[in-house]
């Protein structure tokens, strides 16, 4: 279960109460970390994570089947996800598409993206809390074309609580619906706020992507198959 991981040190159904050795697998562990700076290179297999946990830097781990309450990562870099469940993760930096593969009840994603599953429809809903911008719809595209790429080839970005788009970031955007066009998937909008027509129309968003009042009327137009690009 190493996954190519060099592992120095292995642990088996242990409780793990003060910190998380770095080079480490864990099997079948209950752990009860609840603040930790860096977790480098570990392998967490079929894992309790018992308590709340605030991580600085999460670098080349491996979760499989792993139960977690919920998560704050400040950054993510080279880590894959499989199967298991999460609560609530709050992440930085470092969205992949292996996250999806995850069951995850909410991700908040750099304090603007809060990104769910529909239950039972396989859409991934990402609701716009903010402003989208250069800076932090890199991580929302990187999130997005990852879980693409797994075969996930149903979006809804909402924009019901969004602020403001940048010209930079409505742009990112036209660049993940193209993504999913281009691998026959299927993106829509709700929500959408007047002032954000004329961006939309400027930078051609509203000729290639559809538009829905709301949620339902979104899934509805998936169930239908009327707006899919196959």
């Amino acid at each position: 279960m190493s996954s190519g991981h060099y592992i120095e040190n292995i642990y088996t159904q242990k409780s793990i109460t003060e910190t998380i050795e770095k080079n480490s697998e864990y099997r079948g562990c209950c752990i009860y970390v609840k603040k930790q700076s860096t977790i480098s290179n570990c392998v967490f297999d079929n894992c309790s994570f018992r308590e709340d946990i605030e991580v600085g830097l999460m670098k080349e781990c491996f979760l499989n089947n792993c139960s977690l309450r919920n998560v704050k990562i400040h950054k993510l870099q080279v880590c894959n996800f499989s199967g298991g469940h999460i609560d609530y993760l709050e992440l930085d930096e470092g969205a992949n598409g292996s996250l999806w593969s995850t069951n995850i009840d909410l991700l908040l994603l750099k304090n603007t993206y809060k990104i769910c599953r529909i239950p039972h429809k396989d859409i991934m809903h990402v609701k716009v809390c903010g402003m989208i911008s250069g800076c932090n719809v890199r991580e929302l595209e990187r999130m997005t074309l990852g879980s693409l790429e797994k075969g996930n080839k149903k979006l809804v970005v909402d924009f019901e609580s969004a602020v403001y788009g940048s010209s930079t970031g409505m742009g990112i955007l036209v660049k993940i619906a193209d993504g999913y066009l281009e691998q026959k998937g299927a993106i829509v909008l709700t929500h959408v706020p007047e002032k954000m027509i004329a961006l939309f129309e400027m930078l051609g968003l509203a000729t290639i992507l559809p538009v829905f009042p709301d949620l339902p009327s979104a899934i509805k137009a998936f169930e239908d198959g009327t707006k899919y690009s196959f």
